[in-house]
């Protein structure tokens, strides 16, 4: 079986080189742009029920979109909050 050493020459390994350039831009131009279309919309109401805490009583809050989405998700965060999955286990065996 014979062995064929490959060595790249300067103009192969320029090519090369400029074509991966290419991708990459174009990857980074869509990724860009895409990104740009990505509205954020934050609701504050920890002012709004601080009043509501702790007496079982269930806190409404209203607001209003001003932009329209396209395809929008939601997502939640919570500040401060401290807890894991074992407080939430009811059985558990440490052996």
């Amino acid at each position: 079986m014979p062995h064929y050493d490959v060595t790249p020459t300067f103009w192969c390994a320029a090519n090369m080189l400029t074509i991966t350039l290419i991708l990459m831009l174009a990857i980074g131009y869509l990724i860009f742009f895409e990104a740009m279309k990505v509205k954020q919309l934050d609701v504050r109401y920890d002012d709004i029920c601080h009043s509501f805490r702790g007496t079982g009583k269930v806190c409404t809050v209203r607001f209003l979109v001003t932009e329209d989405m396209e395809n929008p998700h939601v997502y939640y965060r919570l500040d401060n909050f401290y807890l894991n999955y074992r407080s939430f286990v009811k059985s558990r065996d440490n052996y």
